[in-house]
C-alpha cells in the first residue's frame, strides 16, 4: 500500500506539472492517445463473443477465429501512433492555482467513488493491465493459429509488427517472409449471382423501395456476413458480395464454407424484416460460387 500511495502521489505531481507547465510557459503538449479506450471496446467485444458461445449462437471454431481477430486488433492498437500535439491555451495564475488544487482533490474524490481499495491487498492481481507478458501471450496465440492456418498474409504482417515491437527482430523478419509467400485467402471470399423480383409480386413493390441483398452462414450466426443495398428499380440485377462488405471483422464470407444468399424488399428502408416485406432466399451455396439465382417470391406475414 505504501508503494501504491507513493506512485499515486508521484502521478498526481506529474499530472499537475503536465497541466501547469504548459499553462504557465505556454508550450504545446501532446494530447492523450485513444488506444486505452479502444482496448476497452475490444475487451467488451470479446465478452460478447464469449456470451454468444455460451448461448450456442457462435460455433467454437468461429469463436477462435473471432477471438484471434480481436487480439490482432489489440496488438495493432498497442502499436498505434500517438495523437498529434494540440495548441496551448493561455491561463492566468489564478487558473493555474485553482487547477493545482482541483487535480489532487478530484483524483482523491474519484478514487473514493469508483476505486477498488481491495486491489491494494498483497494478493490482488491486476486483471486488465496490458503488460508485456499479456502481449507476448497474445502474440504466441496468434503465431500458433497462423501455423495451423498459414494462408493469412495480414495475420503474418501483424505478427511481424508485434515481434518488431517486442524487439524479436529475427522472428519479425520470418513473419514478414511468410506474409509475402501466403496466398490471399480473401480473394475467394465472394459470391456472385442474379436477383430478380417475381412477376406476381411486382405490383406490391414501388421503384424506390429498398432492396437488401445479403449472405448468411449456413447454420451459423444470424448476423449477415455481407450486405448490398439497392432499389427495386435496379431489378433484375447482377450482384457480387465479398469480404469488403462484411458487417464485422470477425465475420466474413471467407471464414465460412457455405452460405445462404437472400434478397428482401423493404418498404420502410429498415434493415430489420417487417410484415409485408418481400423476400427470396437461395439454397446453401459454397463461398466462391458464381451464377447464384435468387428470386424474391415470398411476402413476409
Amino acid at each position: 500500500m505504501t508503494l501504491f500511495m507513493a506512485i499515486a502521489a508521484a502521478m498526481v505531481v506529474v499530472a499537475i506539472a503536465c497541466v501547469l507547465v504548459p499553462l504557465l510557459v505556454r508550450r504545446a503538449h501532446a494530447g492523450p492517445a485513444p488506444e486505452a479506450a479502444n482496448l476497452d471496446i475490444l475487451r467488451d467485444q470479446l465478452a460478447e463473443l464469449e456470451a454468444d458461445v455460451a448461448r450456442g449462437v457462435l460455433p467454437g471454431e468461429r469463436y477462435e477465429q473471432a477471438r484471434a481477430d480481436l487480439e490482432r486488433r489489440v496488438l495493432e492498437e498497442a502499436q498505434g501512433d500517438p495523437a498529434p500535439a494540440s495548441a496551448p491555451q493561455p491561463a492566468s495564475a489564478w487558473t493555474a492555482a485553482a487547477l493545482a488544487a482541483a487535480i489532487p482533490i478530484g483524483a482523491l474524490a474519484l478514487y473514493l467513488a469508483i476505486g477498488t481499495p481491495s486491489a491494494l491487498s498483497p494478493g490482488a492481481e491486476p486483471q486488465h493491465e496490458m503488460t508485456r507478458k499479456r502481449v507476448e501471450q497474445m502474440v504466441a496465440r496468434l503465431a500458433a493459429r497462423l501455423e495451423k492456418a498459414p494462408e493469412d498474409p495480414e495475420g503474418w504482417r501483424v505478427l511481424g509488427r508485434a515481434y518488431a515491437v517486442l524487439g524479436r527482430h529475427p522472428e519479425a523478419a520470418r513473419a514478414y517472409e511468410r506474409a509475402a509467400k501466403a496466398p490471399d485467402a480473401a480473394a475467394s471470399g465472394r459470391v456472385a449471382g442474379r436477383v430478380s423480383l417475381a412477376q406476381g409480386l411486382a405490383a406490391r413493390a414501388a421503384p424506390t423501395h429498398t432492396v437488401f441483398i445479403f449472405a448468411r452462414a449456413d447454420g451459423g450466426p444470424p448476423m449477415p456476413l455481407a450486405v448490398l443495398r439497392k432499389q427495386v428499380r435496379d431489378l433484375p440485377l447482377e450482384f457480387t458480395l465479398d469480404d469488403s462488405m462484411a458487417m464485422a471483422p470477425s465475420l466474413k464470407l471467407s471464414y465460412f464454407a457455405e452460405v445462404v444468399i437472400g434478397a428482401r424488399v423493404s418498404r420502410s428502408g429498415g434493415a430489420a424484416p417487417q410484415s409485408g416485406d418481400l423476400q427470396g432466399v437461395s439454397k446453401p451455396v459454397k463461398v466462391g460460387a458464381t451464377g447464384v439465382t435468387v428470386v424474391i417470391d415470398t411476402a413476409l406475414p
